[in-house]
């Protein structure tokens, strides 16, 4: 139960976030199938790999195990590749050194 409950919340941060399974995947050093079997509560990453998770979500740690009963279940289709989140990225750090 903990595994999908885990695997709910990361599905539902990345897409908070804008970012694709294969994204995620990239940001975080894991395969696609792996982030993918992790969403599905199939697999569990380990202490170190939550942390490689959060850290590509940008959030605590802590927050992949607030588990909440309005956490929806994962929904695929997302639109969001990789390219568009960097270019993104790039574009707010470059802003914000314009507005500084």
């Amino acid at each position: 139960m903990i595994k999908k409950q885990l695997g709910n919340q990361i599905a539902f941060l990345r897409r908070e976030a804008g970012l694709t399974q294969e994204a995620l995947a990239e940001l975080a050093d894991y395969s696609v199938e792996f982030i993918s079997f992790v969403e599905r509560g199939i697999n569990a990453p380990s202490i170190e790999g939550c942390a490689r998770i959060a850290a590509a979500l940008n959030i605590p740690v802590r927050d992949l195990f607030v588990f909440d009963k309005t956490t929806p279940e994962v929904r695929p289709n997302s639109k969001h590749t990789l390219s568009h989140i960097k270019t993104q990225a790039s574009s707010r750090s470059i802003s914000g050194k314009l507005s500084a």
